[in-house]
């Protein structure tokens, strides 16, 4: 879509966060919140 198109005039821009960088990407956060309960109550879940 953004093909032969100058850059203010593209359609959208994709941005590349760097892997594994709460500081950058949420998600990761939502992510380490997840392990970090897994790794406390796993037993719990098992049992």
């Amino acid at each position: 879509m953004n093909h032969g198109r100058e850059r203010n005039e593209w359609q959208f821009t994709c941005i590349l966060f760097a892997p594994n960088s709460p500081e950058q990407n949420p998600v990761e956060d939502v992510w380490l919140q997840g392990k970090n309960f897994l790794r406390t109550f796993w037993h719990r879940l098992i049992g």
